[in-house]
């Protein structure tokens, strides 16, 4: 899969040329990207301007979320109008260590609006605020990759989101990303799914039969139809547990 599908670069209005940074697309139609890219034009009723790379359209989307750099350096878009994406899967970072990832963002580069890197997940260290944090090492990272999705390429997931990088000859020129793991602490709909033994796990689905009847919790993939009592619930295909529970 090719995550740019989801990827779209982030400006201050529709006609600007300046492409402040990158952002992405998460399952729920929310766009995830970094406080700081749009920190100068900030305030709780901005609107913010995006196009989906590969298309001309630039759109408008509301502000539903700021944490400020010194914090966890993350805002979150919706947009105002349907917008045409591809979802990206979304799964936990724990077990990406020395995987390899791949990445798309948009760095000043004279005419070219879009480049591309590659590197290797060197696994977790704290951030000064205090939260995990994704090591990386690439050549290609730099400004304008803030907030472009981490996309792990053995797990062919997004495990993580572009923030930072040094240059400091005595280490290299790590960059850092927010682990999807903290995403979701900060945006609890997000579908993170879990990887386990070195596989992703689809995410739980949790399907109520209404009040007064049952709790189904899926896991995996399933599909068809489950009747309990009077209430017929169809899942998808039957690829995990379900686990029934009364209500009184």
């Amino acid at each position: 899969m090719d995550p740019r599908s989801a990827v779209v670069a982030i400006k201050s209005n529709p006609r600007s040329e300046q492409i402040l940074g990158t952002g992405f697309f998460v399952p729920t139609g929310v766009i995830l990207t970094c406080a700081h890219v749009i920190e100068d034009y900030y305030h709780p009723e901005m609107t913010a301007f995006f196009r989906v790379e590969g298309s001309a359209d630039v759109l408008g989307a509301d502000l539903e979320f700021y944490s400020p750099e010194e914090e966890f350096d993350v805002a979150i878009l919706r947009p105002k109008r349907k917008a045409d994406f591809t979802p990206l899967r979304v799964a936990t970072s724990e077990q990406s260590k020395l995987h390899e990832f791949s990445i798309f963002g948009y760095p000043t580069l004279g005419e070219i609006h879009g480049l591309n890197g590659a590197g290797k997940i060197l696994g977790w260290i704290q951030s000064p605020a205090g939260h995990n944090q994704l090591q990386l090492d690439s050549d290609q990272v730099t400004h304008g990759f803030s907030g472009a999705p981490i996309w792990d390429e053995e797990l062919q997931a997004v495990v993580g989101m572009l923030q930072s990088g040094v240059a400091v000859e005595e280490v290299g020129k790590p960059s850092f990303g927010l682990p999807m793991e903290v995403l979701k602490g900060i945006y609890p709909d997000l579908p993170l799914e879990k990887v386990v033994g070195g596989k992703v796990q689809p995410a739980s689905k949790v399907v109520s039969a209404g009040e007064g009847g049952n709790a189904i919790n899926v896991e995996g993939d399933v599909t068809g139809n489950i009747v309990i009592g009077s209430n017929n619930i169809a899942v998808a295909k039957n690829s995990g547990t379900i686990n029934v529970n009364s209500k009184s």
